[in-house]
């Protein structure tokens, strides 16, 4: 079982953003369409629309929420053993590897034509 935390904002915050071809540190908080360098940025929302488009996929969970004020697990995710394998619970990755395998040795030989590239590159001319 695995477990992952994100820590969102319960209110629309006002984040700082350095424009193009600016370079950090920049003064301005004033808003980008005010020609400044800051957003407002609704995380709930975000977290909302990312749950949202995980609900279509087969077997997705909704997220867990902590209210804000309070650190700690629900009961639910507290008595389970993360970081370890659940025998009552099926490999699910072997079920979709025939999917995407080939995608997955794609990749794999792209990557490794990248790592060439690169490394031919940093040898001296022979």
């Amino acid at each position: 079982v695995g477990l992952a935390v994100s820590l969102v904002a319960a209110a629309p915050e006002k984040v700082w953003y350095c424009q193009k071809n600016l370079k950090p540190p920049q003064p301005d908080t004033r808003l980008y369409d005010d020609g400044g360098n800051c957003v407002w940025l609704d995380e709930t929302a975000q977290l909302d629309a990312i749950q949202a488009r995980l609900g279509t996929a087969a077997g997705a969970k909704p997220f867990a929420r902590v209210p804000p004020g309070n650190v700690h697990l629900p009961d639910h995710l507290a008595t389970l053993n993360f970081g370890h394998d659940d025998a009552a619970e099926p490999d699910r990755s072997a079920l979709h590897m025939p999917t995407i395998r080939p995608n997955l040795l794609t990749l794999v030989a792209l990557e490794t034509r990248a790592q060439r590239a690169f490394l031919a590159r940093l040898a001296p001319p022979s």
